[in-house]
């Protein structure tokens, strides 16, 4: 109702549907409308010591990760996508290669579903 639109966080619905189950996150991208995400944040997580998976932005995005933001891209078409390091921040090249290979599936529209 606001017009408000959102920073989607891939890393989130992820965590979120692992740690509390519930609707398969692809199931949730594809009820949103692509005027309603402005982005998206992309970041890695780890399970931690409790078995409880953090968002924790300490490694690169996992595959499921990277599949469900290029579902996101593709279906919601957002201006900007940002990848988020907290620590362990990988070498320039290694971002380069991440970043290349995630626009290349975008543009090719190579996206397989997310979750299998």
């Amino acid at each position: 109702e606001s017009g408000a639109r959102l920073l989607l966080d891939v890393e989130n619905l992820y965590a979120n549907w692992l740690n509390f189950g519930g609707e398969e996150p692809e199931g949730l991208l594809n009820r949103m409308l692509p005027q309603h995400v402005v982005g998206l944040h992309i970041a890695g997580g780890r399970v931690d010591q409790t078995g409880f998976y953090v968002d924790a932005h300490d490694s690169c995005p996992g595959e499921p990760e990277l599949r469900l933001a290029e579902i996101a891209a593709v279906k919601l078409a957002p201006q900007y996508a940002i990848i988020e390091f907290d620590t362990a921040v990988p070498a320039v090249t290694d971002l380069e290669r991440l970043c290349f290979s995630w626009r290349q599936r975008i543009a090719t529209n190579q996206v397989r579903p997310a979750i299998s």
